[in-house]
């Protein structure tokens, strides 16, 4: 057979690379073997060769002769096969739903079409192919049948992660070899404990015994028959290294070839990545949507593709990530999410924070958690000072004596605030400072935090603001201001923040101002004060203001409410007292637990309905917010767009668009839409090329201490009322 799958490739090299990547897998194979197919047409041939300028798409044909030659005389499809099907016929898309929001059925819609008959003739009139394939007599008259006899399949999470893990292969070893034109030489993790220690030894100069015991605790409860592991302490222990040493340690002992480190944002994976590097350098492979394409990589024969596919697949063997690239992976129909999918196979996969699970998936990750850790091959470490309750209590062994770990610090005290003003938490927020205090304020919207940051910064000079309306790199600085030179701590300085602040942001306050918002994040927001437990007893003020805006889930407020609030009203809580209000708290969620309906899409196998509720969950699809390009003008990206695509292929011209919005990446913000009216500039100007808004002129709608200004902060009144 001389057919060519690309350009320089030939079907049958083309088929066997990919093969390669899991021969022992029955279904990858045969899925391998049809997925190009319908590349052998004379019209394909045409096209690749270059004789004519285009050619039908090749996946829905492959897909049909597939699913004819495995189906008999009763016409029920078994479930492999349907999940072979699909992945081929999806390969250079989305994966297909079975089941649509509209009652249709997308896998197999266009079997009430008339088939391309003429097509599958020819494929068949090529005996060199039908003996390669080993393909036998069809009836393709009966091809709509299996619409009929089919529609009403049901499946599970089994079948789910079934489905998803064959697709990602495919898509995975198919682009592998498109690029390499090679097979996939899987790269196994090196790392050891036996190097960590060492590496350790050069960096910590004094150890803490308290913390070393604690650490030791936990690597001894490890026991290699559980697959879950959860790990439930207070910030200050070292959860971090703890945690890596446990999954260098669980990696040797079952032989597994991957370590992929989550973390739940952007903002706290550069610090993270940073501890590791200087343990392993050059071994970590940081991935989150604003890491940027280093052009000198090009001199060391790593092109832009070669790049964002290696770093897109999650193919090195050690990652950093974001808990929305992991749960894209698990939850998406996309091409590009699903491709990591395959990654998390034969993996020491730890969760960091867990608590930042959007609230609307904790069911369905409880319910995906067992199967993945069993069909996957990998275990899990989860961690959080505040666990939510996402594995069922025989299949997780707890790892740390959290009742004994809790009572062993007791950094901080807990107090209501009684007054509802913001004028009254200025006032509070500066006298202690004046007492010689660093104090952290944590309130809910940004409108707040910067309303109460020029409140305490006409008294204050030493006043910080932090909020997502600034630049990532404007709040790195402001965190990076504020600290001593050699530590985490903070000395005579005032931060107001919202939210980001929460988790990994290494800094020391002395008291804590925290308003009211879910156990978790309080208890983040308190794990920056009086950090590293060197300043006695602080205080951290809980309070409830006026007008609250509804920012966090209603039963995670309620239940916060009924649990934490109310009995605080009456009397302090020491942090070495918190556990059982914790407890209380995700016990009651558990009865109320965030019902997304994923797991009811799942037995549809309707995957656009499963991705949308992931993305609504992440807060991406919603209307009132715009991406906006500040201080960039599109236009002359968009001119250099153009003169970049002439006379390139669609999947060229793909490439230099994404290349260039990484050079602004850094400048997006995601703005409300009623801000952004409020500036009353008329029409936003928009970029259909890059798909965002963008404003080149920014004169004072931007400012480095606080970020994008609302109109208040741009009038010339002192103070601006909400």
């Amino acid at each position: 057979m001389n057919y060519l799958s690309h350009p320089t490739q030939k079907l049958t090299k083309h088929v066997a690379n990919i093969q390669a990547y899991d021969r022992e897998d029955s279904l990858f194979v045969k899925a391998v073997l049809f997925h190009d197919l319908g590349k052998v047409l004379d019209s394909f041939q045409d096209y690749i060769t270059k004789k004519t300028k285009s050619s039908e798409p090749h996946a829905p044909i492959s897909g049909i002769i597939y699913l004819l030659n495995h189906t008999d005389s009763t016409f029920l499809i078994k479930k492999d096969d349907l999940f072979v099907f699909n992945a081929i016929i999806s390969h250079h898309g989305k994966l297909k739903s079975f089941k649509n929001p509209d009652g249709g059925h997308d896998v197999l819609e266009f079997f009430r079409e008339e088939i391309a008959t003429q097509n599958i003739k020819e494929i068949y009139s090529k005996k060199d192919v039908v003996e390669y394939v080993g393909l036998r007599e069809i009836d393709t008259k009966k091809f709509r049948k299996l619409r009929r006899k089919n529609r009403d399949l049901t499946f599970d999470v089994k079948d789910f992660i079934a489905q998803k893990l064959l697709f990602s292969k495919l898509i995975f070893a198919d682009k592998y070899e498109a690029i390499y034109k090679t097979h996939y030489r899987k790269v196994e993790n090196q790392n050891s404990v036996a190097e960590l220690k060492r590496e350790l030894k050069k960096i910590i100069k004094v150890t803490d015994p308290k913390r070393d015991k604690v650490k030791d605790d936990i690597l001894n409860s490890y026991d290699r028959d559980y697959t879950v592991f959860t790990l439930t302490a207070p910030t200050g222990i070292g959860k971090t290294l703890t945690s890596l040493e446990l999954a260098l340690k669980i990696k040797e002992d079952k032989e597994l070839s991957k370590i992929i480190y989550i973390l739940p944002f952007t903002s706290i994976i550069d610090q993270t990545y940073e501890i590791f590097d200087k343990l392993f350098p050059q071994q970590i492979t940081k991935h989150h949507y604003a890491v940027t394409f280093d052009e000198n990589q090009e001199e060391n024969n790593i092109d832009y593709d070669r790049w964002k596919f290696i770093l897109n697949s999650w193919s090195d063997p050690f990652i950093v990530s974001t808990l929305y690239q992991l749960f894209f992976a698990l939850l998406s129909n996309k091409n590009s999410d699903n491709i990591k999918f395959q990654a998390l196979q034969n993996a020491v996969i730890v969760l960091d924070e867990v608590q930042a699970i959007p609230f609307n998936l904790w069911k369905a990750f409880k319910a995906l958690l067992p199967l993945l850790s069993s069909k996957l091959n990998t275990t899990f470490i989860l961690m959080s000072a505040t666990m939510p309750i996402l594995t069922d209590k025989t299949m997780a062994l707890e790892l740390a004596d959290k009742k004994e770990i809790f009572k062993e610090k007791n950094r901080y005290v807990l107090k209501y605030f009684p007054d509802d003003s913001l004028e009254a938490l200025a006032s509070a927020i500066v006298k202690e400072y004046q007492k010689g205090n660093s104090v952290l304020c944590v309130v809910n919207t940004i409108k707040r935090s910067k309303l109460l940051y020029k409140m305490v910064k006409e008294s204050v000079e030493s006043s910080y603001c932090l909020n997502s309306y600034m630049f990532f790199e404007d709040r790195k600085e402001v965190v990076e201001s504020i600290k001593d030179s050699s530590s985490s701590n903070v000395t005579a300085k005032i931060l107001i923040s919202t939210q980001v602040i929460e988790a990994g942001v290494d800094l020391d306050f002395d008291i804590g101002f925290r308003e009211f918002a879910p156990i978790s994040s309080i208890i983040q927001t308190a794990g920056r004060v009086n950090r590293e437990d060197k300043k006695g007893m602080s205080d951290i003020f809980i309070f409830e203001l006026k007008k609250s805006a509804k920012i966090y889930d209603a039963i995670m407020m309620s239940e916060s409410k009924k649990t934490l609030l109310e009995p605080l009203k009456k009397q302090d809580i020491e942090e070495r007292d918190i556990l059982p209000y914790i407890e209380a708290y995700f016990n009651a969620l558990d009865e109320n637990k965030g019902e997304s309906g994923i797991l009811e899409d799942i037995a549809e196998f309707n995957f656009d309905a499963i991705s949308k509720k992931n993305r609504d969950a992440f807060g991406l699809e919603q209307d009132y917010i715009k991406s906006v390009a500040l201080g960039v003008d599109l236009k002359d990206f968009e001119y250099q767009y153009f003169e970049k695509v002439k006379g390139k292929k669609p999947h060229e011209m793909k490439r230099e668009k994404e290349k260039l919005m990484r050079e602004f990446q850094s400048k997006i913000l995601n703005i409300k839409e009623k801000d952004l009216q409020d500036l009353e500039i008329g029409e936003i100007p928009h970029s259909n090329i890059f798909g965002i808004y963008y404003l080149s002129d920014i004169g004072d709608i931007y400012s480095k201490e606080s970020g994008f200004r609302l109109k208040e902060e741009r009038e010339e009144d002192d103070v601006f009322e909400f």
